[in-house]
């Protein structure tokens, strides 16, 4: 079973952590896919 946007959805996010600044303490990688209502932004703007 999958997902695509064109089934009613917007989109996803997907997340990836790795290392030392992913918060891990025994390295591999991990994943995380995020969807089913609009999540905001990750990272405020800065103003230019």
């Amino acid at each position: 079973m999958g997902y695509t946007p064109s089934q009613g959805g917007m989109g996803f996010r997907s997340i990836a952590n790795t290392g030392e600044a992913g918060v891990q303490e025994v390295p591999h990688l991990h994943t995380h896919i995020l969807g089913g209502r609009v999540l905001g932004r990750m990272v405020s703007r800065q103003s230019e």
